[in-house]
């Protein structure tokens, strides 16, 4: 019995990061889908590693952001997010070799996952049904809740790690894979 509430409370902890990481993403995502002269500065900022600009772009739409919490690569970024003593992270990079991060790619990605971070701040049952298909590692579960929500063409896959990470891959017409994912944080 101890072992069951143990679980619950860790489901809980990791269903509340899950909805508040996404629900304070979701303005940037948004903004870069709708916002083709922000997404544009946005990723040249991360191509050429300019810290404080891109830390400047990011406050622009989530202002709640410390700058600590925020990893800039040429490939793409990640942001962390900490709750009750835990931290997840969301990635956004390029998994492709000797590509660069584009605005128009990081645009259409953002447009995908959109209606997905929505429904995760959103609407709890979702992220405890997210959260539980990662933890039993019921990939054809995750997947198929995440694609009620992510109706691109480019999604690629869709994976999990018990207890530890949400992972979207994308595959674009020119053959550059980009990485969305949650995962668990230092």
């Amino acid at each position: 019995m101890k072992k069951i509430q143990e679980n619950i409370q860790i489901q809980q902890v990791q269903s509340k990061l899950l909805q508040g990481t996404a629900g304070t993403m979701l303005p940037l995502y948004r903004r870069v889908a709708n916002d083709t002269a922000y997404s544009t500065r946005f990723a040249r900022a991360l191509r050429e590693q300019s810290g404080d600009r891109f830390d400047r772009i990011i406050k622009e739409t989530v202002p709640s952001v410390s700058s600590e919490s925020i990893e800039v690569e040429q490939i793409g970024f990640f942001i962390c997010f900490g709750v009750l003593g835990n931290q997840l992270c969301n990635l956004t990079a390029v998994r492709t070799e000797n590509k660069k991060f584009r605005a128009n790619e990081f645009r259409l990605l953002s447009k995908a996952v959109v209606p997905l971070y929505f429904k995760l701040a959103t609407d709890r049952r979702f992220v405890y049904r997210i959260v539980n298909a990662i933890n039993t590692q019921n990939d054809a579960k995750l997947s198929s809740a995440v694609r009620e929500h992510v109706k691109s063409p480019y999604l690629l896959t869709v994976t999990g790690e018990s207890g530890s990470a949400l992972q979207l891959t994308f595959r674009f017409p020119n053959g550059t894979s980009y990485e969305n994912s949650f995962f668990l944080g230092q």
